[in-house]
């Protein structure tokens, strides 16, 4: 059984390779949000890692997809599904440019009984 949607994470993406958000529980991703919240494009880079933390070209599940300036970009699940991330897999996000890209993650967690 699944808990309603809602805000999993929210952060402002750094030019590293950094931990989005940490699944201490099976987590379906619904929709990630990232806006460009400065005067230039902007490039990211989104992980999947459901056995640890390496964020690489072997984890990436976007790679240097630009962003103009003042877009939001929406990564919606389709039809009834999403990214499943098992417990303790993670997500992983970069920018090219330090803060100019927030990324917001919306998801359910199974809930435990």
């Amino acid at each position: 059984m699944l808990a309603p949607g809602s805000q999993l994470a929210q952060v402002q993406g750094s030019s590293t390779a950094s931990l989005l958000y940490a699944a201490t529980i099976r987590t379906e991703i619904k929709s990630i949000k990232i806006a460009n919240t400065t005067g230039a494009t902007s490039k990211f880079r989104l992980f999947h890692d459901d056995d640890g933390t390496t964020y690489s070209s072997a984890t990436c599940l976007y790679w240097d997809v630009p962003v103009t300036s003042g877009q939001t970009l929406s990564l919606d699940a389709e039809y009834d599904g999403g990214i499943n991330v098992a417990k303790n897999g993670n997500l992983g996000f970069r920018c090219d440019v330090s803060q100019a890209l927030t990324v917001t993650v919306y998801g359910v967690v199974q809930q435990v009984r």
